[in-house]
């Protein structure tokens, strides 16, 4: 299993409605006004259960390790053992009637190929969330 370390602080996103609805045809547009307007302002995480994810970092720690030298990621890697990507999200965004939802997460890596980002569509049926679409947002 592949463990990660959150960054402490969501990502801002500005995902375009006419891009995302291109894709993903029953796209609400009251949930890109959603997700739009709660990713203005960025919020931080204190804590998540999720099994994966080790250790919330803060951005000033990860400032201290100047990841865009590789000497950087070697010293992260001394610190935090097996940690290969820092995981971002945004903050999640939802239509009117709270029936569908997106949300955008990052994976970062050492180099620039193994960055990921997908913005994820989620819909309630029957009381449950369900995946809809994941779209891949980085492209090379």
């Amino acid at each position: 299993m592949i463990t990660f370390l959150l960054k402490e602080k969501s990502s801002q996103d500005n995902a375009s409605y006419k891009w995302l609805k291109g894709i993903y045809n029953d796209l609400d547009s009251t949930t890109i006004s959603d997700f739009k307007e709660k990713n203005k302002t960025q919020i931080c995480f204190d804590s998540i259960f999720a099994p994966t994810i080790k250790k919330i970092v803060s951005e000033e720690e990860i400032a201290e390790f100047n990841l865009n030298k590789k000497k950087g990621w070697a010293d992260l890697s001394k610190k935090y053992p097996k940690f290969p990507k820092f995981l971002q999200f945004s903050s999640i965004g939802f239509n009117n009637d709270k029936t569908q939802a997106i949300v955008c997460y990052f994976a970062s890596g050492e180099s620039t190929y193994s960055t990921e980002g997908y913005y994820i569509i989620l819909e309630k049926r029957e009381d449950k969330w369900e995946i809809a679409r994941k779209i891949n947002s980085i492209v090379y």
